[in-house]
């Protein structure tokens, strides 16, 4: 029983102060949209990063993010929601996942994509494939923490 108020009570400190952290960035002048707060009592969990990153970088600024392994651009379209007058430079060498990515945004001029892996060596490297897509590696997993 302890347990659970714990974990209750921990899971409404997460959001409360999440919520308190915006409205003291929307006095400053940061706009985080309409629909931010009721994210963050559906899943703080995802929204904690972009509160914490608008304390150093407001969203009125103008960014310039470089994704590297950006899978289908989940991150890059978070941040292009929060940063509207940023773009972003993605890099997704896996044919499947580079298409989707290159698919989503078609349209927005903010988005450069390239099909190739940033790594740490310049050569040729075999990429490992996942059925998960976000697994996708020059570093090779065990089941295990693929299971993980």
């Amino acid at each position: 029983m302890l347990g659970k108020l714990f974990h209750y009570s921990h899971a409404l400190e997460m959001r409360f102060f999440q919520l308190f952290e915006i409205a003291l960035l929307q006095k400053a002048g940061v706009d985080f949209g309409r629909d931010f707060k009721k994210r963050v009592w559906k899943n703080p969990a995802q929204t904690e990063d972009w509160v914490n990153l608008a304390r150093f970088l407001r969203p009125s600024e103008v960014v310039l993010l470089v994704d590297i392994g950006a899978n289908v651009g989940n991150f890059t379209s978070e941040f292009l929601t929060l940063y509207k007058n940023s773009r972003s430079v993605c890099f997704e060498p896996v044919s499947s996942t580079f298409g989707q990515l290159a698919e989503r945004f078609a349209e927005d001029q903010r988005v450069e994509r390239h099909k190739f892996a940033i790594s740490s060596f310049d050569g040729i490297a075999k990429i490992h494939l996942e059925k998960d897509s976000t697994l996708c590696s020059l570093a090779e997993y065990t089941e295990d923490a693929n299971a993980a």
